[in-house]
């Protein structure tokens, strides 16, 4: 026999004690135990709130709508309420706070009630946001992005996950399920661990050391290089004799490549500069990368091209993972290339240039006053009062362009200038981005559509007639910006913030007074059709 206490005994009053005893008696009471508090009648209140939980705007209103649609009553069982608990202490492994989610909060509420019922619901559905919009919208914090904000209403997904006992798979779905997304976590934790052991040490200033150079400091520079995994071998014993040895060369080239830096083996300014970013920096930029992660992580599809501005690079990723990786020229500082997210709808072979009005106004017109026969010599010429550049081998676009619709007129191109793919630093464009192996590339996306194949490409390109190929299956792009990212071999990445888009999320999230880069702000002016 069920005993009930007396004080609950006015919850059987009334239609409501009808649906309620039929919970009881029909074992649903797992399922749904907040009824058994008396005040959860509360929550049918269509204005309902709670001030003392001292919850955000969002996260009442997001709670009360969950409420206002039914089920009506509490929701919420203990087994639920620990899991989403649970959920939130891991947050870390995310790259989240657990304060984000009033983890204090959630540890003090009462077992039952209404209040209690209100903040379960209020965390688990802001939680739900962040893993799959991020915690801002990077259009408002960023003149040159411009990226879909995904509708995702979670309300009715979470009352199914309560009722069908599900809760624990629907949590764990929501955060990216990218492979990029998965290693740079894996990165974070890797970072942590190093951490915890103290970091590493900071190496002094000093010369350029180059192989076989008097290196009083190796077993400082050796223990630096160990901490990441770029110097694998016993570390040599202090000595006034110590020698930059090939060892510690090739560590350097290691530790060199992962950042973008000339891989020359020098330990010069810039690699010093580097190999003195603490550890704990390091965890704030995965953090920035893995926050700029889940505003898109639900936006872009698991086949698309893929440009990191950052590295400077450009990817086809097919199903989750890279079919052909290669170097990119991307924007400079001052005309960085944008965020954004569409679709390569077309190629144009052997295209020719339209010289946007501020590069001719800037860089065009002087040339032509200084040199009456640059125009000829770069096969240009005036058309309607515009200035356009011939198809052929002199063409800044190369030989193939790939369009796709952007506000900002951007586009992926060959070019004729192939010497800047083997610079360390490619941040050189007025925004567009100069591929490295773009006629591959071509080959690749028009593969699906019978009517061509690599000799037909080879052919058309090298009749130097313009042609506009629509493609049968448009490849979604994304132009990226990741300063942190992991290999599909365990390499771990960093680039420089060029572009200041880490300092500037950084601010968006914490603040400036605990901002996570403190990289100065640069500018945002974007090529239109370069």
């Amino acid at each position: 026999m069920i005993k009930i206490p007396e004080g609950r005994l006015r919850l059987f009053s009334g239609s409501r004690s009808r649906l309620f005893t039929l919970a009881l008696f029909g074992g649903l009471l797992g399922s749904l135990p907040g009824a058994q508090a008396a005040d959860c009648e509360r929550l049918d209140v269509p204005d309902v709130n709670f001030p003392s939980l001292g919850l955000g705007i969002g996260e009442t209103t997001a709670a009360r709508a969950f409420y206002a649609q039914g089920p009506q009553g509490c929701v919420w069982s203990p087994q639920n309420r620990a899991l989403l608990l649970a959920t939130i202490e891991k947050t870390p492994d995310e790259g989240l706070s657990p304060k984000l989610f009033h983890i204090g909060l959630l540890r003090s509420l009462p077992t039952d009630g209404a209040e209690a019922d209100f903040a379960l619901t209020a965390v688990a559905l802001n939680y739900g946001s962040v893993m799959t919009k991020g915690q801002v919208d990077l259009n408002r914090i960023e003149s040159d992005v411009d990226l879909p904000r995904p509708a995702i209403d979670l309300t009715l997904p979470l009352k199914q996950a309560l009722k069908g006992n599900r809760l624990e798979p629907w949590l764990a779905g929501l955060s990216p399920t990218d492979p990029e997304y998965v290693r740079l976590k894996a990165g974070l934790a890797r970072y942590r661990d190093i951490a915890s052991r103290g970091g590493w040490p900071i190496i002094p200033a000093g010369a350029t050391l180059k192989l076989g150079d008097p290196a009083p400091e190796l077993p400082i520079i050796q223990t630096r290089l160990i901490a990441e995994g770029d110097y694998a071998e016993p570390r040599s014993a202090a000595s006034d004799v110590a020698r930059y040895d090939e060892t510690t060369v090739a560590a350097i080239k290691r530790f060199q490549q992962r950042h973008g830096l000339a891989v020359d083996g020098h330990l010069g300014p810039r690699t010093r500069a580097a190999l003195a970013i603490p550890v704990q920096t390091r965890i704030e930029q995965i953090d920035l990368n893995l926050a700029r992660w889940r505003v898109v992580g639900h936006l872009v599809p698991d086949t698309r091209v893929e440009v990191n501005a950052a590295a400077a690079n450009a990817t086809l990723i097919r199903n989750g993972e890279p079919e052909m990786t290669m170097s990119a020229v991307v924007g400079s500082k001052t005309t960085p290339t944008p965020m954004l997210i569409s679709q390569i709808s077309s190629l144009v072979i052997n295209p020719p240039w339209n010289v946007p009005a501020s590069i001719t106004q800037r860089e065009m017109l002087p040339k032509i006053a200084a040199d009456p026969s640059y125009l000829a010599k770069n096969d240009m010429y005036w058309t309607n009062g515009r200035l356009v550049q011939r198809a052929g081998p002199k063409s800044s676009l190369g030989l193939i362009k790939f369009d796709f619709p952007n506000q900002f007129q951007v586009y992926l191109h060959d070019t004729p200038s192939r010497g800047a793919f083997g610079a360390a630093d490619r941040a050189r464009s007025h925004g567009c981005v100069r591929l490295g192996d773009p006629i591959n590339l071509a080959a690749k996306l028009l593969a699906p559509d019978p009517a061509w194949s690599k000799a037909s490409l080879d052919a058309l390109v090298d009749s130097r007639n313009t042609r506009h190929v629509q493609l049968i299956e448009p490849m979604p792009v994304f132009l990226a910006y990741w300063t942190a990212f992991m290999d599909e071999d365990g390499t771990m990445e960093f680039r420089d913030d060029i572009y200041g888009r880490d300092q500037r999320l950084g601010v968006a999230l914490y603040g400036s007074g605990n901002a996570s880069q403190k990289s100065a702000s640069l500018g945002t002016e974007v090529c239109r059709a370069c």
